[in-house]
């Protein structure tokens, strides 16, 4: 499709489409363009069960191609949903398999390169495979949804991908979690069993994904039975109640260098957070290493093996609805973003400050002494730090005040919707 014709066709079709429902979503969109539209279900993911089934309802199966990336990583219970559902819808979903068996990447990268390069990994096994599958579409539906991620939060209905150079379409966006679980059990579609075992969202069986607190239908559904019997005006103090008896919650995570200004700005936060009816839990980087990470150096791997203990923890917070501020160097880029995909529920704060500033600030003469080759291994020094490449927020303690820094970042949770504003609070009371 001519990309003038379709971003005319999104400004058109766009506004109307926000409108309807999933179902009716799915049957303009496979009208307007099958037989080259496509569904991409992980057989992981309870979405897209869902889109499948709406699919089915409306005899439209036949028309779109539901396909999946058989990474040779899956997990055996993504395999056997697959097969039921396949065999409840009657059709055969299409996989798309990378290039490079396990062994031939191995032999070339190394074996368990998703552990040394989960990005390297993921574009051999997922990203050129979901090329080949969208190449010779024109429009691509997905199971996106808007509260999956901070950075999914303003997914729309319809979009262009220009990656791709197709439509994009996430008919359940504005769906929320418990919504996706009561449909499940009022039709009686399949899922994948390891969601009843705690796993929160599904990908390779490696290290990628990981185990969280075990959720079965039964409590997503009294969730849902509990939020619509729920009066839907609350004051604060109500709000309040609600989010830590039955929200999930979420994890901010300040990174930057030593000095920057992180555990201040936690401190900082904490006392509107909880003002506003958030439970608040902090993970200090140095208080961890007194306790959670007590006995690990500072070389590569040991850096990691202390991300990934802060991140098992704040995960689990997050998930107890708690919301956990973290605050720690977390040098490294890869690190990051493992936990931004574990934990989910992940708001990247960089809090940034230039060298100078932080020597001028430092009263302990680390940094100079790091300069001078008294210290190894010193973040920002002698050791890397690798700036965010995508954060949520980003604040600059070198050129604006603690209190000015605080407020962008309470600013920036309301536009992303973790934190209700203080004039809706005011308001409801």
């Amino acid at each position: 499709m001519n990309v003038q014709l379709a971003e005319l066709d999104l400004r058109r079709a766009g506004p109307r489409l926000q409108g309807l429902t999933a179902e009716e979503v799915l049957r303009e969109v496979v009208r307007a363009y099958a037989p080259d539209v496509a569904l991409s279900c992980s057989f992981g993911g309870p979405s897209g069960m869902v889109l499948v089934d709406m699919l089915a309802r409306q005899d439209l199966l036949d028309d779109v191609e539901v396909y999946y990336l058989d990474t040779g990583l899956l997990f055996q219970a993504a395999h056997e949903v697959r097969e039921r559902i396949e065999q409840r819808y009657g059709f055969e979903a299409t996989a798309y398999r990378p290039e490079l068996s396990l062994s031939e990447q191995a032999a070339r990268h190394g074996d368990a390169l998703w552990d040394r390069d989960p990005n390297a990994c993921c574009g051999i096994r997922k990203v050129r495979p979901n090329a080949r599958a969208l190449a010779d579409k024109r429009a691509w539906i997905t199971g996106v949804r808007r509260d999956q991620s901070a950075q999914r939060a303003a997914t729309p209905v319809l979009e262009w991908d220009a990656k791709f150079g197709l439509v994009k379409v996430a008919p359940l966006s504005g769906w929320s979690e418990a919504e996706i679980w009561e449909y499940i059990q009022r039709h009686d579609v399949p899922y994948n069993r390891l969601h009843d075992e705690g796993y929160p969202s599904l990908g390779c069986d490696t290290r990628c994904t990981s185990r969280s607190l075990a959720w079965t239908v039964e409590d997503r559904m009294r969730s849902t039975r509990e939020l619509v019997g729920m009066v839907k005006s609350m004051d604060c103090n109500g709000l309040a109640a609600y989010r830590q008896e039955t929200s999930d919650g979420v994890t901010i995570w300040l990174t930057g260098l030593s000095g920057a200004g992180k555990t201040t700005l936690a401190e900082r936060l904490t006392p509107e957070l909880e003002h506003r009816g958030h439970r608040v839990e902090s993970l200090d980087g140095d208080v961890v290493r007194t306790h959670l990470s007590k006995g690990l150096g500072f070389t590569r791997e040991d850096r990691d093996e202390n991300i990934r203990r802060i991140t098992w923890v704040a995960g689990l917070g997050t998930r107890h609805g708690a919301t956990m501020l973290v605050s720690a160097i977390s040098p490294y880029e890869a690190g990051r973003r493992e936990a931004r995909e574990q934990i989910g529920q992940f708001v990247e704060v960089y809090v940034k400050c230039s060298l100078d500033r932080l020597i001028e600030r430092d009263t302990k003469g680390l940094y100079a002494r790091a300069l001078a080759g008294e210290i190894e291994n010193f973040t920002g020094v002698n050791d890397p730090y690798e700036e965010p490449i995508d954060p949520e927020i980003v604040v600059e303690t070198d050129l604006e005040s603690i209190e000015e820094s605080a407020a962008t970042i309470l600013e920036s949770l309301e536009h992303l919707g973790y934190l209700t504003p203080v004039s809706d609070c005011a308001a409801a009371a």
